[in-house]
């Protein structure tokens, strides 16, 4: 049997090294054609639940892990339909939000991509995308016909990126590396999703160290069910919470199974 992780993010990744030291039996869901394609199963686009159900028997999957980036509401809608179906258990993995780093009370909070547009697209000082994953930047439309600089290189995981983003010299983590990048592109404006990814919280704090403005795209509100009544899965915001809720799952499983 195996379980299955959905999602293209840097908590991902996480939960991919972690198996791959732990527990090798797990098959990674790709939902972008694009590089990466030999590391899981791939859909040219999002998957309806369907497909996803064919997919859980033809692969043995008894498990399924969602790290679906929080913007992937139709992504995470089909995975929560499909393992109702499929009768599977379902963890949702999703880091915490980023209203708690320092500087976030001034930041100009929009309720989506398309008024982080209009705000970027108008600003008159160089602008940088801090987006994980970095296919969101897609939904910045052309950003009213100008460049701007992402926050990171792309990686072999990444799909195309627009051809108005255009890549730093390199890859720079943690809190120092963020600001050489920030000051090398001399960037005056950050644009940003509330993702809760490790690499983009460095540049904020970078941002809030140099002076620099940020444009913070807010998650999606959860549908009315869910604010009702809460998620229908259990939800952690990293790795090793997510391992330890697998091994609680495998371990009723064997005891059922006596």
């Amino acid at each position: 049997m195996a379980t299955l992780i959905i999602g293209s993010t840097t908590l991902v990744t996480d939960l991919v090294m972690a198996f791959e030291h732990g527990d090798p039996d797990y098959v990674r869901l790709v939902t972008e054609d694009g590089p990466g394609r030999d590391d899981g199963i791939v859909y040219e686009s999002h998957p309806e639940p369907a497909a996803l159900v064919t997919m859980f028997r033809s692969h043995a999957v008894d498990v399924v892990i969602n790290a679906a980036d929080p913007y992937a509401a139709d992504v995470s809608a089909a995975v929560t339909a499909a393992c109702e179906v499929a009768g599977l258990p379902l963890l949702r993995a999703v880091p915490p939000p980023f209203d708690g780093v320092a500087g976030s009370e001034r930041w100009n909070w929009v309720a989506s991509f398309d008024a982080a547009e209009r705000e970027a697209s108008r600003y008159p000082g160089d602008v940088m995308l801090a987006l994980e994953p970095l296919r969101l930047a897609e939904r910045l439309g052309d950003l009213g016909g100008r460049s701007a600089l992402s926050h990171r290189r792309r990686t072999s995981m990444d799909p195309r990126i627009p051809g108005w983003v255009r890549e730093p010299d390199a890859t720079r983590y943690g809190l120092r590396g963020a600001i050489s990048v920030l000051a090398a592109g001399n960037v005056r404006l950050l644009v940003a999703a509330d993702s809760g990814d490790t690499g983009v919280r460095s540049f904020l704090e970078a941002a809030d160290q140099l002076g620099i403005e940020v444009v913070m795209v807010r998650r999606p509100e959860p549908a009315s069910d869910q604010r009702r009544n809460g998620p229908s899965e259990p939800v952690v915001t990293d790795a090793l919470s997510a391992l330890a809720w697998l091994s609680d799952v495998r371990r009723h499983s064997a005891h059922r199974g006596r």
